[in-house]
């Protein structure tokens, strides 16, 4: 039979069937991907929701002054998100056609169409405005009239709000990128959690509501430092999903505005709910490259890596089983990466002059750095040791103490030295003003408090990474300072701080362990030194744990173990203080605050704020936040696995 007709019109429709039929196929399998990634994250009998974007961008408007980058900001993270993570359904405003009504009836359309274990991610970047009389804020759509009081075609932040929550989806998460934007929000999201497995899985099966804004209730510049940093940190996301807390870690330090991040108003947010995104797989084949999994049913090799340090010399074996993988010698203070090694236990070994082995059993898994660390000293005769003369940049402030110096501890000389940074340090924050301040002498830990330490006067280990000589890690500031007294009371010292519930008194005329001032710490940090690391201009993962991938000021590439180090596993300072760039980040005492004018004697911080201060950097950052004087600061109540402490005592 012929089919009569126009030709070219049929051709179309057989085409159109031909890519249908090739596309349906992709998209189940899509949708088993995300089933595996979800069964992995948060558990086998999580029911898996359609996963919504929504892009609402305004750069050109009616009657407002146009603005730069909203549409560009907009496109890039949808193509970061679409890249890199699942995605069912994308939904873009852009400029003209962002206009009111055609918003409002966007999430009519979601309120249709979304179902209730849906994930709807709305990002919005455009004016804002708050009116002072009635206090209340407003999205501005590209449609929106300039007169003040007639607020014409205006969206305001209630509304916004009351949309959300109508929505039934299970997952709602607002990133607004505009002016104003403070009061869609309620700041008291609760404590931070603790993340792991657990976490993610509860976080899940909640019901979520939350918001993240670039700002409070003020003006955000054209040019978004805040948009540049979350596209940043979901290009760079590692594991297989990421939540909004994990985004405000990173996105919260922008100098120019404060970043907000809490639950929306009135709604039904359950506690401990969030929303999650969930990153598309990878696979590592060479350093440097990251190309998609292979089609499902494809026969796919896993692989990760392997770093081997070692303080002495010795020749490396590596054995799988009973099959040698390789041997070589290997040089003192050597870190040896070893790529692509097929998923598995593999057994390290190194041999010294003299004849004594080391060997450790290593697991390696997919995507992941594992480590390999030898400690083995060779017997050395004794020696006499000569006195490390005082630098120039220490003046003593009084003569040593004769109280004798802890187990674990060094003694650091008071003195007087130029806290913050120069401004003429490269990637320096404003923060950072360079003030003199003299500190008194006392005693600080060689090491971070390990996770043998503290399971034997806690009696729990709450640490991610497992090992009786890593940092404690996952510890709130609460976490360290009661840890401070219940070691003083084993050891019979006077208690550093009275603790009652959230009120924390340190008094300072006791003999007890407590934590570092700021000032202290980054004293004991430099070391007499002036440069940004106390490894002099720059800083290597040879010389630090930190994220390689990220190095300061264009300083090459290094190692990323995604893991936490033994402490002492690198060189210390002048003054015999280790791991103190990097590992894990060490909580201080202080409250977050701006420094003080002028010189100053043994400062405090703040009396009191919402933040406490936490130094040093860690595992997985960059090498940027190593630097001897960054601040970064944390609610007293976080844990992170890449937060810990070391201790300090009064030497008097």
């Amino acid at each position: 039979m012929k089919i009569k007709g126009n030709g070219a019109i049929w051709r179309v429709l057989i085409l159109v069937w031909l890519v249908l039929v090739t596309l349906v196929p992709l998209v189940g399998q899509d949708r088993r991907g995300l089933e595996v990634i979800l069964a992995d994250a948060v558990g086998k009998d999580a029911v898996v929701g359609r996963q919504w974007a929504v892009f609402i961008a305004i750069d050109r408007y009616q009657e407002w002054r146009p603005l730069s980058n909203p549409v560009k900001d907009a496109r890039e993270i949808r193509d970061i998100l679409t890249q890199n993570y699942f995605l069912d359904e994308v939904k873009e405003l852009y400029n003209r056609d962002a206009t009111a009504a055609n918003i409002r009836r966007l999430f009519a359309e979601l309120r249709q169409k979304a179902g209730v274990h849906d994930s709807v991610f709305v990002f919005y970047a455009g004016h804002g405005y708050t009116d002072d009389m009635s206090k209340t804020g407003f999205w501005i759509p590209a449609d929106a009239g300039q007169d003040i009081f007639a607020q014409a075609n205006w969206l305001p932040n209630i509304q916004v709000r009351n949309m959300l929550a109508a929505l039934p989806a299970k997952h709602v998460f607002l990133v607004s990128d505009a002016c104003f934007s403070g009061d869609i929000l309620d700041t008291n999201r609760g404590v931070v959690p603790q993340i792991n497995s657990d976490y993610f899985k509860r976080a899940y099966s909640r019901v979520s509501r939350q918001v993240m804004t670039s700002g409070a209730s003020e003006n955000v510049p054209d040019t978004s430092e805040f948009a540049m940093r979350l596209k940043s940190t979901l290009r760079r996301a590692e594991g297989l999903c990421i939540d909004p807390e994990y985004l405000f870690s990173n996105v919260r330090e922008v100098r120019s505005t404060q970043p907000l991040l809490g639950v929306i108003r009135g709604t039904e947010q359950q506690d401990g709910g969030s929303f999650l995104f969930f990153r598309r797989p990878v696979v590592q084949t060479q350093p440097g490259t990251r190309q998609p999994v292979p089609q499902w049913g494809e026969e796919v090799i896993e692989t990760g890596s392997l770093t081997v340090s070692t303080v002495t010399a010795g020749t490396l074996e590596i054995r799988r089983g009973s099959e040698v993988i390789g041997s070589r010698s290997i040089s003192a203070g050597a870190r040896l990466p070893i790529n692509n090694l097929a998923v598995g236990t593999y057994t390290v070994c190194i041999s010294y002059s003299g004849g004594r082995t080391e060997e450790k059993t290593i697991t390696v898994r997919k995507d992941r750095t594992a480590t390999a660390i030898f400690d083995y000293h060779p017997p050395v005769a004794a020696s006499t040791v000569t006195p490390r003369p005082a630098t120039p940049q220490q003046t003593p402030a009084s003569r040593p103490p004769a109280r004798p110096v802890p187990d674990g501890f060094v003694r650091i000389q008071g003195g007087t030295f130029m806290m913050g940074s120069p401004a003429s340090e490269a990637e320096q924050s404003s923060s950072e003003v360079q003030h003199q301040v003299t500190v008194s002498s006392f005693f600080m830990g060689k090491y971070e408090v390990t996770q043998k330490e503290y399971q034997a006067v806690m009696g729990t280990n709450p640490s991610d990474f497992k090992g009786d000589k890593l940092p404690v890690e996952n510890v709130s500031w609460y976490d360290a300072v009661k840890y401070c007294n219940a070691r003083s009371q084993q050891e019979g010292l006077t208690l550093a701080y009275t603790i009652n519930g959230k009120t924390v008194t340190w008094n300072r005329n006791t003999s007890g362990y407590r934590l570092p001032t700021e000032a202290e710490w980054e004293y004991a940090c430099r070391a007499g030194t002036t440069t940004p690391f106390y490894t002099g201009k720059n800083i290597t993962t040879n010389q630090a744990n930190y994220d390689g991938n990220k190095p300061y000021n264009g300083n090459a590439k290094g190692t990323y173990r995604r893991t936490t180090t033994p402490v002492g596993s690198f060189t210390a300072n002048a003054w015999g203080l280790y791991d103190m760039h990097g590992n894990v980040w060490e909580w201080c005492w202080d409250w977050r605050g701006n420094y003080g004018s002028g010189s100053q004697m043994d400062p405090v911080g703040a009396s009191s704020g919402m933040d406490r201060l936490r130094r040093g950097g860690g595992w997985r950052n960059s090498g940027q936040k190593l630097r001897s004087a960054r601040r970064s600061y944390f609610t007293p109540s976080a844990r992170s696995a890449a937060l810990g402490f070391r201790l300090a005592r009064p030497s008097l």
